[in-house]
């Protein structure tokens, strides 16, 4: 483990920087938290991989277009082989692919002893056809991997010769992922800005100038104070948006920007001018790596390096200036006035179409013998090993994190109210409902002589109590089941950058929402029961009125949460919901008499929260009404309301804690 050095060792150790021209130059120490920070800046940081393998499980069982396919694939399999049919339009080709035995289980290799090498100051750009392993080799550098059930890697990855661990990334990188996940109600300055806090211990003054200098150099001044925009909100370009994206990660400076497919979904000119940002970037030292599938040749001539896979060998990497050279070195007419990206990914797809007796292994084994490290970096001169004076320590404080995050999450829906205007139209509504279904029924009473009266009447009674307490359940769970899943890929993103804990988030987040919303059970509460009139029209019964139909909000919220937490479609959640409303109204104890019910229906009367908000409200609705007791006996609900309140509450806590863990065990692998 990497272990930070006291104060007094940083005041004594002298760090090698750059300044925003590119020339390099030695600063003076630092004694202060804030100069330390700036001294972070300064660090180059040169990263080097070595025989990177990248295993996933093989398929256990295939399927085969006829049984001489099948037949073929185990001749090969007892070889040690696995032949994949791929289709390509009329024409069917024929991939063997080598697969290993790895702890005892057969593995099908995605990278195959991979090396490359990226300096400061410049930009490596990845390149190849889709399946090649350009993601696996990008998020094995970010040590984002997420290591599916089975999976492995080996091989040598350093930072200024020295191994790093997961940990050790976030100390000098930042990782620019492919999708630009932003906030749609926020500008970039505001975005930018929550970064800053998020991530550094600067004074305001500092966070401040360090945003103004970003958006300044991502050229964002023209659009800081606009909104993202979405679907629904008009907003930034794609272009401004991608901007925004790495600003958010350039807020820290970090010495090495990792990119994946930063061009793609871009037009020609949006791009150029991404790659132009990014160069302008490593002519402040930065070490620059990205991901590309096929760049114009505009693009392609601010790379610096380039290396290129085909089915995860690499089959060129070197200088992008030396391609023409080094491929004539090796025998492989290089075809003239041609963009030497499309050459590339021309030999990626297939090394064969461009000579029929090339491979792309016989092409790694060229790329291995002309492989070399410049000599400034050999020997590690002038690059600083010690991670741990790198990576000042920017972490801020639980309670800072919380703050911030519910600032910023009220303000996310103050701006985006749809789901409260929503919840808002269905309160009025349902109280419309209510009373036009159940006006006055709170001063019904039994009759003495008329049964079939009494039976209408207890049903009446039932199915208002039954609908009122479902309702809240229903409507805020669906509300929080559409909204969360909204929020899951801002937050993977953050997580996976280190901006914050899980706690801090799942707690902003449910306050917030929760908040926002709990205007429903009083809007709902305070006109059905003015509407239905109980007979007790006391402060009090008012109050445990309200209680029930807030506590009920809270279970529905709760869940709605949690389902959120655990499924990130919300048709998933939805679907989720209706079959839980349905067992929950079967254990209601409204539609079969409890008393009388078998042990399936029991059963699910214990962990039905509207069986024991109903035993309330029934209660609150015929307080000093003399049937009362008739009523309770008749439908079983004898619980008492003591009872009834402490199970609803553990409804609460029971949603709260599985969402949490839900959120929290997806968390691990990001």
């Amino acid at each position: 483990m990497i272990q930070d050095d006291s104060a007094n060792q940083r005041d004594d150790l002298e760090f090698t920087g750059r300044d925003a021209t590119g020339d390099i130059e030695n600063l003076m120490n630092s004694k202060s938290q804030e100069s330390s920070d700036d001294q972070f800046e300064q660090e180059k940081i040169f990263i080097e991989w070595k025989n990177i393998n990248f295993y996933v499980p093989a398929k256990s069982k295939s399927k085969f277009q006829t049984s001489k396919e099948e037949s073929k694939f185990r001749d090969l399999e007892e070889s040690g082989k696995q032949e994949v049919l791929l289709k390509d339009e009329d024409k069917n080709h024929h991939l063997v692919e080598e697969y290993v035995q790895v702890k005892g289980r057969n593995m099908k290799r995605i990278l195959k002893d991979c090396t490359g090498h990226a300096c400061p100051g410049e930009i490596l750009a990845i390149m190849g056809p889709s399946g090649s392993g350009k993601t696996s080799l990008l998020n094995i550098l970010s040590q984002r991997q997420n290591l599916s059930y089975g999976s492995s890697i080996d091989g040598n990855l350093q930072a200024n010769k020295r191994e790093i661990e997961k940990s050790d990334f976030g100390k000098f990188g930042a990782f620019v992922q492919q999708d630009d996940v932003l906030l749609m109600t926020f500008t970039p300055f505001q975005l930018l800005t929550f970064a800053a806090k998020m991530r550094t211990n600067l004074a305001i003054e500092k966070q401040k100038s360090r945003v103004e200098d970003i958006i300044k150099r991502l050229r964002l001044q023209s659009c800081q104070n606009t909104y993202v925009g979405g679907i629904l909100m008009k907003g930034l370009s794609g272009g401004e948006k991608k901007r925004t994206s790495i600003g958010y990660e350039l807020i820290t400076n970090p010495n090495l920007l990792i990119l994946d497919e930063p061009t793609s979904g871009l037009d020609s000119s949006t791009a150029l001018q991404i790659i132009q940002l990014l160069k302008r970037e490593t002519q402040r030292g930065m070490t620059v790596i990205c991901t590309i599938h096929q760049p114009s040749s505009a693009i392609y001539n601010l790379f610096n390096r380039i290396l290129a896979l085909s089915d995860g060998y690499t089959v060129f990497n070197g200088q992008a200036s030396e391609i023409q050279q080094y491929f004539q070195n090796i025998g492989v007419k290089f075809p003239k006035f041609t963009n030497p990206a499309d050459f590339l990914i021309r030999l990626a797809i297939d090394p064969s179409l461009i000579r029929k007796d090339l491979s792309a292994e016989s092409l790694q084994n060229q790329a291995v013998n002309s492989y070399s490290i410049p000599d400034k970096y050999q020997h590690q001169t002038g690059l600083n090993r010690r991670f741990s004076v790198i990576g000042i320590d920017r972490k801020i404080t639980f309670q800072q994190q919380l703050s911030y995050l519910l600032i910023r999450q009220f303000t996310y829906l103050l701006r985006n109210p749809r789901t409260v205007y929503g919840c808002l139209f269905i309160s009025i509504f349902m109280i419309i409902l209510q009373s036009a279904l159940f006006h006055d029924i709170g001063q019904k009473q039994l009759s003495l002589t008329d049964y079939d009266a009494n039976y209408r009447t207890l049903g009446n009674w039932a199915g208002f109590v039954f609908f009122g307490v479902s309702d809240p359940f229903i409507s805020i769970g669906m509300a929080q089941i559409l909204q969360i899943p909204l929020l899951n890929p801002v937050y993977y993103r953050e997580k996976a950058s280190g901006l914050y804990s899980v706690h801090a988030y799942y707690l902003s987040v449910f306050i917030s929402s929760i908040t926002m919303l709990l205007f429903y059970p009083f809007i709902v509460g305070f006109g059905t029961f003015y509407f239905i009139k109980p007979m007790n029209q006391s402060a009090d019964n008012l109050f445990r009125w309200i209680l029930v139909l807030l506590m009920e909000t809270l279970i529905g919220s709760s869940y709605g949460f949690m389902m959120g937490c655990i499924f990130d479609s919300d048709q998933t959640g939805i679907i989720m919901m209706m079959y839980t409303v349905i067992i929950y109204d079967m254990g209601a104890g409204v539609f079969t008499n409890l008393k009388n019910a078998n042990f399936v229906i029991k059963f699910l009367s214990y962990i039905s929260p509207f069986r024991y908000a109903n035993e309330i409200q029934l209660r609150r609705l015929l307080d000093t009404n003399p049937a009362k007791d008739i009523a309770l006996e008749y439908y079983t609900y004898t619980y008492g309301e003591g009872t009834c309140y402490a199970v609803l509450a553990s409804f609460i806590v029971i949603f709260f804690l599985v969402g949490y863990a839900a959120l929290y065990y997806k968390s691990r692998s990001i």
